[in-house]
């Protein structure tokens, strides 16, 4: 095909499409420029061809575009000549790949000036994101569609000492410990499935900085287009160490008593109905201990040597304790050791007496040699699992062997067996 033909066929060709499209021949200048000039460059096709295309941009921009020619390949976005603030992008394709001659190099240019807008106020809002979280004390995060980190906020290196650099490009779900992903897992599964607006899930993270598991709480939300795409998710990650530890020692308070570290009546009571609740079988004793003297102790010496006391009789019934075995604090000066055996129940009562007997024999040399030489009166009861017997009669039964034992004014056990 000649120079003419072709010619005539490309202006026609370029005379439908709305970006301006143009060719830079062999000379290096403009032999054909599309229609849409006058829209996008404000110029006329015949002011544009003849001239050198690195004129389709305002001076400070020519250079660069000079040197994407250079190449024959590539693009720059620059502002043209006329001074009214637009912008557009230059597209340099080789002649042969475009469908011109290969000594020949195609332009495609757009006018992107609402892009740049877009871009400009995406940029400045960003910027305005950043600004108020950076000095947030929480965590605050960003993630892409397949749930990669994008974005931390400086609270993290905070938080952990571990370099975000180091974290950025890994899962969300990958901040907690290993076993308990799933559980991370599950709850994004959920927000992403529509089950919950909000996905919220706790785990433990290695800080660096406190050289121990610090406890986080995340909570995640979906980001979406306006035409509500999911491009993301953006979420909180606030530390609840200190809100763990308290739960914790609220927990064993609850379970515990404060003087003596061991478990209170309410726990003893828990622990007799597991041991009694069917299916459970084999022996259960309960040991019920008074002391003998305490009051004498308190009111010679005052209540806060009557505190050590029992705190060091505490102290001392734990340390008598063997596998099978829970002791608690149940009243002001009464304590409790209950002993499970799993074994069989055939002979319960004569291994129970047995059993209970050498029991208190333990607890009578535990009791041995304390600062005020208290002893104590101590009752047994026993049951079987699984007999109907409940956690609070067989304490009841041991407490009244107890004061039997007491009346008797025995330093050894008067054994009930129930």
């Amino acid at each position: 095909m000649d120079a003419k033909r072709r010619r005539s066929k490309e202006g026609a060709r370029l005379a439908l499409v709305s970006e301006v499209v143009a060719v830079v021949g062999p000379a290096g200048v403009l032999v054909e420029v599309a229609p849409a000039a006058v829209t996008v460059l404000d110029r006329t096709p015949d002011e544009l061809v003849g001239r050198s295309p690195a004129e389709l941009v305002a001076e400070p921009d020519r250079s660069r575009l000079e040197a994407a020619l250079a190449l024959g390949r590539g693009g720059v976005r620059a502002r043209p000549p006329d001074g009214r603030g637009r912008w557009i992008a230059v597209e340099i394709h080789p002649g042969a790949e475009a469908g011109a001659d290969a000594s020949e190099v195609v332009l495609v240019i757009k006018d992107v000036s609402e892009l740049v807008e877009v871009e400009g106020r995406l940029q400045a809002a960003e910027a305005r994101y950043r600004a108020l979280t950076e000095d947030l004390p929480d965590v605050v995060f960003a993630a892409d569609a397949q749930g990669l980190l994008t974005h931390l906020n400086p609270s993290f290196e905070r938080q952990t000492g571990v370099a975000m650099a180091d974290v950025l490009g890994s899962n969300v779900a990958d901040l907690v410990q290993p076993d308990e992903r799933p559980r991370a897992v599950a709850a994004l599964d959920d927000l992403f499935g529509g089950v919950v607006t909000v996905a919220r899930f706790e785990g433990r993270y290695q800080s660096v900085l406190l050289g121990t598991l610090a406890w986080f709480e995340v909570a995640v939300r979906l980001v979406r287009t306006e035409h509500g795409h999911v491009t993301g998710t953006a979420g909180v990650i606030r530390d609840v160490t200190a809100r763990k530890e308290a739960e914790v020692q609220m927990a064993h308070r609850a379970r515990h008593d404060g003087l003596t570290g061991l478990l209170n009546r309410g726990a003893i009571i828990e622990h007799l109905v597991a041991a009694l609740a069917p299916p459970t079988s084999g022996c259960v004793a309960v040991h019920f201990l008074d002391l003998d003297g305490f009051k004498q102790v308190n009111d010679r010496l005052g209540h806060e040597a009557g505190d050590a006391l029992l705190a060091d009789v505490g102290g001392r019934l734990a340390g008598a304790l063997r596998a099978g075995e829970v002791a608690g604090r149940v009243g002001g000066d009464e304590f409790v050791v209950v002993s499970v055996n799993q074994g069989p129940v055939d002979g319960a009562v004569d291994d129970a007496v047995d059993g209970a007997v050498g029991v208190v024999e333990r607890l009578h040399a535990a009791l041995t040699g304390n600062e005020h030489g208290v002893t104590a009166s101590i009752g047994v009861a026993t049951g079987s699992g699984g007999s109907g017997t409940s956690g609070s009669a067989l304490l009841r039964s041991a407490d009244e062997a107890m004061y039997r034992a007491k009346y008797e004014r025995m330093k050894r056990s008067s054994l009930l067996i129930g």
